[in-house]
């Protein structure tokens, strides 16, 4: 770790990783200063220079989701675009001197088969959703600036919204609330890597202050997790009669995937300290 910081910018704050992610950094004695789409970053061409106070910049923003991405390739340009829009300017006024932490995929960018993914993997994207979040992992690192890419896992925790394609954790939650049908999309022994907000955010922490730049990192769970797993977890906390309905599988999915984590436990000691049990347990609550 590098010199201590004490402020630091969330572009995306009024999303659940944002929102999370400053409630975790305040509570550790940081400084936020928060950017939405109504408190842009740049305006009308120019940086909000209370920026200049901030050691880093997190980009936690996104138009689309693996799902929206699919259907709405209007959004996943605009996204590209504002998303080099930032880089040109950054790159102008701040160059090297601050850190730009890029919030990417680690279950749609990797297009390989060998399993656990490696930040080494090949990576091209699965979908409209991981193609988009490549390009803008190569837009970044390509360039001059002292830049980390956060290849996450599924992200799930207290508060995340149930919005299609958000989450099949917080849809399934929202579903047993309202007495609906869960709704599996392909099999029950489909897998991912999921990773509770609480270890995601001390993960984001400890990638600031890093002194070596350019570097892309899985951030993980590093185990996978099926459907059935997660469905008997809910069984056993809500002991509810909800209804399992199979849908065909999406075309914006896999059937599974996990990564290797191995990396920032090297460089951090970082590791999630969450099972997916314990996790489950803080996030189904009714």
């Amino acid at each position: 770790m590098g010199t201590q910081i004490n402020k630091v910018a969330v572009v995306g704050a009024n999303g659940f990783i944002g929102r999370s992610l400053i409630d975790f950094l305040n509570a550790k004695g940081i400084q936020t200063l928060e950017f939405t789409s109504i408190q842009p970053v740049i305006d009308k061409g120019q940086i909000d220079r209370s920026i200049d106070q901030v050691s880093s910049v997190i980009w936690c923003a996104s138009h689309v989701n693996p799902i929206s991405a699919e259907i709405r390739p209007d959004l996943v340009k605009l996204e590209i675009t504002e998303w080099n829009y930032f880089l040109n300017n950054w790159e102008k006024v701040y160059g090297g001197e601050k850190s730009v932490i890029f919030l990417s995929s680690g279950g749609c960018t990797y297009s390989g088969q060998i399993q656990p993914f490696t930040e080494d993997s090949l990576a091209e994207g699965i979908n409209q959703y991981g193609k988009l979040k490549v390009a803008m992992e190569k837009d970044l690192l390509g360039r001059n600036l002292h830049s980390y890419v956060l290849r996450a896992a599924n992200v799930y925790g207290p508060n995340q919204p149930h919005a299609k394609g958000q989450g099949v954790i917080a849809v399934w939650k929202n579903a047993i609330e309202n007495r609906k049908d869960i709704k599996v999309f392909g099999s029950l022994e489909n897998y991912r890597d999921y990773i509770f907000i609480d270890d995601l955010c001390e993960g984001i922490l400890r990638t600031l202050g890093f002194e070596n730049s350019s570097q892309i990192l899985n951030l993980g769970g590093g185990y996978p997790v099926s459907l059935e797993k997660i469905l008997g977890v809910f069984k056993s906390l809500v002991q509810d009669k909800t209804k399992i309905v199979l849908e065909e599988k999406r075309s914006s999915d896999r059937d599974g995937y996990f990564l290797d984590i191995s990396k920032f436990n090297r460089l951090t000691n970082w590791q999630p300290k969450f099972s997916i049990d314990e996790g489950l347990l803080r996030t189904i609550v009714f």
